[in-house]
């Protein structure tokens, strides 16, 4: 398949992935994105 990369937008609070309220479902936006690859987002 082909590969595919996801750019993804959270509410940060913080911007430092302290207050958690950029978690998306493990993967913090703030601190580990915003760009992840489509492995990490659909878990393939």
């Amino acid at each position: 398949g082909t590969p595919g990369q996801f750019s993804m937008e959270r509410l940060m609070k913080c911007g430092l992935g302290v207050c958690g309220s950029c978690d998306r479902g493990g993967l913090l936006v703030c601190r580990d994105g915003p760009v992840f690859s489509a492995e990490q987002v659909l878990g393939a």
